[in-house]
């Protein structure tokens, strides 16, 4: 069974921050400038772990600039469309009607504007915002 867990900046993200260098760093290319950044510093998170209690997928939702955002959302390549991204979404989600936030944006890449459309989320224009 897969399970999700709900975290601050105020616990240890060793495994936030390790699954995000893997899909960020290791798999996409990205430099560590992008895998953390001074929003992990208050920020919530969700992480999900596989039917064997790995980690396999995280998400973060920070207040930045009066905005609740949702960003960092990463699975691991081999656990890809086995819903974990899906339940990633759905927990930062309800932790941002949880906070009675007026609206959310989500910072992403542009390749992963379709998975956010089926939240009801549009691009905004800004290659990283969709809205």
């Amino acid at each position: 069974m897969i399970r999700g867990r709900f975290m601050s900046s105020n616990d240890d993200c060793q495994q936030i921050f390790a699954l995000r260098r893997r899909v960020f760093g290791e798999e996409l290319g990205y430099s560590e400038a992008n895998i953390r950044d001074a929003h992990d510093d208050k920020a919530f998170y969700a992480l999900v772990f596989d039917e064997a209690g790995n980690p396999a997928g995280t998400g973060r939702l920070t207040l930045i600039d009066d905005r609740f955002v949702i960003g960092k959302l990463c699975v691991l390549s081999d656990m890809r469309g086995q819903g974990l991204g899906d339940l990633v979404m759905r927990m930062l989600l309800v932790r941002v009607q949880e906070m009675g936030a007026p609206s959310v944006w989500i910072r992403a890449r542009a390749e992963s504007t379709d998975f956010y459309r089926r939240y009801g989320f549009l691009p905004t224009g800004d290659s990283e915002d969709v809205e």
